[in-house]
Order: C-alpha cells, then structure tokens, then sequence
C-alpha cells in the first residue's frame, strides 16, 4: 500500500510504514512542511496514497471530492514511543480494513 502521511504527525510514521513494507512518504518532504490540506489530498489521489493524518477535515474532502483514501488517528498527542505502541496495536486491523477497501478508518 502506499501512504501520505500529514505534516501534523512524524515523519518517523512513514518509517514505520516502509519497515511494514508499505510504499510512505511524509507530505513535509514530498510537498511542503506548511502544505494544505488540498494539497495534500490532491497529491494523495494523483498518487493513489492513502492518506494518514489527525485532522478530522480530511473526512469532508473524502466525502466531497473522493479519490482517496483516508486514515483519521485519534490518540491525542502522544510522544513518539507510546505512539508507536498505541498504533502497533491497531494496525493490523487498519490493514484488514483498507485491504476490504474501506475509504475512511478512524482509529481510536
């Protein structure tokens, strides 16, 4: 799977992402550390990336415009370690679901 990951999460996330061996990449590098939201979304369907991200208004643009996919992660603000446990723990289900296609998960 290939994956956008949101300037509002670390970069560490698409290093994770790739030792799972997903195609990642972080919107910071790729676009730009103070990219919008569009822009974001529009490289992820121009790219087919799934996008991962805490900012609830990826949700409208997924109902909106369509064209891809969403992973909206509700954890708060977490420092780095007990991020990677909280989401180790979820994400073989958030692979299930995007493997059955879902276009918006959010992860609690």
């Amino acid at each position: 799977m290939r994956f956008l990951v949101d300037t509002n999460l670390p970069p560490a996330l698409a290093v994770w992402l790739i030792e799972r061996g997903h195609d990642a990449q972080h919107a910071a590098h790729v676009i730009d550390a103070q990219a919008d939201d569009r822009a974001i979304w529009d490289m992820a369907v121009s790219t087919e990336a799934i996008v991962i991200t805490k900012d609830a208004d990826y949700l409208d643009l997924a109902a909106r415009i369509g064209g891809a996919r969403v992973v909206l992660l509700r954890c708060g603000n977490l420092r780095l370690a007990p991020f990677r446990l909280w989401i180790d723990a979820r994400w073989p289900s958030v692979e299930s679901l995007l493997d059955f296609g879902e276009t918006t998960i959010e992860l609690r």
